[in-house]
């Protein structure tokens, strides 16, 4: 919820958009499609991740989670501001995460990475807004948490690990008996 608006990804096996609604009424402020997917299997193109509103210091943009992309939209009128393409993560669960004009998102199952994307981007910004990632035990399905300057998550498997918020270097690993 951001304002008046109660904003829904609608990511489907067949279908991908992005839906406000007026949260007194129901009625549709805005629709916007998702970008294009790659594949034929629709069980790749889906999604579960909740939104996340941030200010970026300048722009109040919500940021969501899909599959093989993660977009930064207007939630007032659900226009674009950024993308990043990170390949055949689908599934996506985790929540997005955000502080010190970073956002952090999990890219989901087949290959699931933590992605720091500079909130400050506009466009397609894969190669230029990335600032780091994260490849080894990062969760599918549990949300990432960020404390001060380090970010916490644990893998579906129970491994723990906590890394710098700002530079990515794994500060401990631990698995949870």
């Amino acid at each position: 919820i951001y304002d008046q608006y109660f904003i829904v990804p609608c990511d489907g096996t067949d279908q991908q958009y992005v839906v406000a609604l007026n949260k007194l009424t129901g009625e549709q402020v805005w629709k916007t499609n998702r970008p294009n997917m790659t594949g034929d299997n629709g069980d790749f193109h889906k999604s579960f991740s909740t939104p996340l509103v941030v200010n970026d210091g300048s722009n109040v943009q919500v940021v969501i989670p899909g599959a093989q992309w993660v977009v930064s939209y207007n939630p007032t009128n659900g226009q674009e501001y950024w993308r990043v393409n990170y390949g055949k993560g689908f599934s996506n669960v985790p929540r997005p995460v955000a502080g010190d004009g970073l956002v952090y998102i999990c890219t989901g199952f087949m290959n699931p990475q933590i992605l720091a994307i500079d909130l400050s981007g506009r466009g397609d910004i894969t190669e230029s807004h990335v600032r780091f990632k994260v490849t080894k035990q990062v969760p599918s399905t549990p949300s990432p948490v960020l404390v001060d300057n380090q970010l916490y998550f644990i893998t579906d498997q129970g491994v723990a690990t906590s890394v710098d918020a700002k530079s990515g270097e794994v500060l401990w690993t631990h698995r949870i008996p």
